[in-house]
């Protein structure tokens, strides 16, 4: 049989006369079939389901059987319905009539393929639709696709000897497009610092400053993966024994086009969004990390690339950057300028759309918690004695308070200039 939308387990083709049988009766027909039904049940014959078919597919409206592929049995229906093409949006019912294909994951993948349908194909903007409070499986089909609850409708339906509620549960095209996307950071280092020879690997507080960073990085609760991405020049190979000592995944490309290398590393580790973070960042906190993926992913039908360092309010030494996989590859196949391949994301914010995340209040751009000199390094010594021991998991507003009761610190590295590795290349590439 020909399916117009598959998976590996189901296959949806157009609800025809041919579905209309007499088990298809007997499901509609059978009160624990149809008892959490949002549209509830009336007494049905084969007339009766001939004449909803031939309606099934009438504008407005998209119905789909559901064929299980291991028997290419008929288990159920899934549609669209009251599509509005101006608001762009439809309705969503499933009903999965076969008991024995219960709880085994085809409403899932029938649900999931539908709404992928609505968004890609159709281009609907939202997608809802209502589930009885006694249908807990369903609504958390619903919220693993990414349905969120909107409201209720209080003692919606006579079911069971009883009245019950209804979930009313939402999905727009932009929360479809971020969930189930694999959020991975990726933090770049090497050895060879021209500044400050292998400052990645400098002890803090017992550790090397880059298990520091990825542990810090680790806290995040949007990404599912951190790696350490660096070079296969033979002296970066104490960050790949230090990474396999701690446990944390270590990927090695190319030590010059890092470009490349971040693009291979995010290929090798399937990630659909990238967090870059540097290996000079010793005080990058999760918390900061979080709410950059959250305003990528707020805005993901809008932008390419989101960070917080685009009008500097945070302190130097958070810079978090997120990005898209395709955002990446573009970015690989179009950037010529050394910069470009040497400073990652550098093509991305010239070319693609971009959003910044402020620090809301006071700005704190003059701080600089990023280590390129001794100084830089005897700074965050300083920090780290002081707040490590007692709080591992120290953030960002821990620091800003100790160095305001410490002004006298920031002095260790107030001349130093930011960014001035950037600079650098582009000022070569001019002259």
């Amino acid at each position: 049989m020909r399916y117009f939308l598959e998976t590996d387990k189901i296959g949806l083709k157009k609800l025809e006369q041919l579905e209309v049988t007499q088990e298809y009766v007997d499901w509609l027909n059978d009160e624990v079939v149809t008892q959490t039904l949002v549209a509830g049940k009336l007494p049905t014959g084969l007339e009766d389901l001939s004449t909803y078919v031939t309606g099934a597919n009438k504008p407005g409206t998209v119905t789909f059987a559901i064929y299980r592929k291991d028997t290419a049995k008929h288990i159920g229906n899934v549609k669209l319905d009251h599509i509005d093409w101006i608001s762009r949006k439809a309705d969503f019912g499933i009903l999965l009539g076969d008991k024995d294909s219960w709880g085994k994951g085809f409403g899932f993948d029938a649900t999931k393929t539908v709404i992928d349908y609505a968004f890609q194909t159709l281009n609907l903007n939202r997608v809802y639709l209502g589930v009885l409070e006694g249908n807990p499986n369903a609504k958390r089909i619903y919220q693993k696709v990414g349905f969120l609850t909107e409201g209720e409708r209080i003692q919606d339906q006579y079911c069971g000897g009883r009245y019950e509620n209804c979930a009313m549960m939402g999905i727009t095209r932009s929360r479809w497009l971020s969930v189930n996307k694999r959020v991975v950071i990726i933090i770049q280092a090497r050895m060879s610092s021209s500044r400050l020879e292998g400052k990645v690997l400098l002890p803090l507080e017992g550790k090397p400053m880059l298990v520091h960073i990825a542990e810090r990085a680790r806290r995040s609760k949007k990404a599912v993966l951190t790696i350490v991405a660096t070079s296969v020049d033979p002296s970066d190979d104490p960050i790949q024994e230090t990474c396999k000592t701690y446990g944390i995944p270590c990927f090695r490309g190319s030590l010059n086009d890092v470009l490349e290398r971040y693009g291979n590393a995010a290929e090798a580790f399937e990630a659909d969004i990238i967090v870059r973070v540097t290996g000079d960042c010793p005080l990058i906190d999760p918390e900061v990390i979080d709410n950059v993926i959250e305003t990528y992913l707020e805005n993901i039908e809008y932008v390419d690339y989101a960070s917080n360092m685009d009008f500097p309010t945070f302190p130097d030494g958070l810079d978090t950057e997120v990005f898209s996989i395709r955002a990446l590859r573009r970015s690989l196949k179009e950037s010529k300028l050394p910069s470009e391949r040497e400073h990652v994301t550098l093509y991305i914010r010239k070319n693609m759309r971009k959003i910044n995340l402020p620090l809301e209040g006071k700005s704190y751009a003059h701080f600089r918690w990023s280590v390129d000199e001794e100084e830089d390094y005897r700074l965050i010594q300083t920090i780290y004695k002081a707040l490590y021991r007692e709080h591992q998991s120290f953030g960002y507003r821990d620091v800003i308070a100790f160095l305001e009761t410490h002004p006298e610190y920031l002095k260790l590295n107030a001349h130093i200039p930011i960014n001035e590795g950037l600079m650098k290349s582009l000022q070569n590439e001019n002259q």
